[in-house]
């Protein structure tokens, strides 16, 4: 029993090495032309929001936009989300968007939508299932935040929760003239 059990881990372990291997692999043969850098434009994109209307990046223009890209199932995203929507609130007045792009899979915009009601969220919740907008935006990891100015130029790039001081600074720099 001891051997099959000894054999059943090896044969995870191995799993897990593969898997590593293939994501280090596509980190290191990526394209350093085609990430994201902060001083250039946001990549354009158009995605579905639970509102039912397809929202483009492009629309944005002439405001300062909040990027987040999360999913219902991410503990750290949910952590995130009340500092967002108190960001958001307070901010209304320079005309702040926040997009947040859920990394949900098909079938789970219920579950986003029943996410988003509970938290009282009341800015913008956009669909990627498939992952097409992650994909652009180089998002390994979530949540990740992007702040785009008015002009459409990225300010800052955020990997993992972002703490009420981080987003601030993030904040200032985003709606600094």
């Amino acid at each position: 029993m001891l051997a099959v059990k000894a054999r059943g881990d090896l044969w995870v372990g191995a799993v897990v090495f593969a898997v590593l291997l293939v994501w280090v692999g596509n980190v290191a043969h990526a394209n350093p032309a085609d990430a994201l850098i902060v001083g250039t434009l946001a990549p354009h994109f158009a995605a579905p929001g639970l509102d039912g209307h397809v929202h483009a990046l492009a629309t944005y223009r002439g405001r300062p936009v909040i990027l987040n890209f999360w999913a219902t199932w991410c503990v750290p995203c949910r952590e995130e989300m009340p500092l967002l929507q108190t960001a958001y609130e307070r901010h209304k007045e320079t005309a702040l968007a926040v997009l947040a792009i859920s990394q949900d899979t098909k079938g789970s915009q219920k579950t986003v939508r029943e996410y988003v009601a509970n938290a009282a969220l009341t800015f913008q919740v956009l669909l990627d299932p498939d992952g097409t907008v992650a994909g652009q935006y180089h998002v390994l990891l979530l949540p990740s935040t992007v702040f785009v100015n008015a002009q459409g130029v990225i300010t800052g790039i955020h990997h993992g929760l972002v703490t009420a001081k981080q987003l601030e600074q993030y904040l200032t720099a985003l709606l600094s003239p």
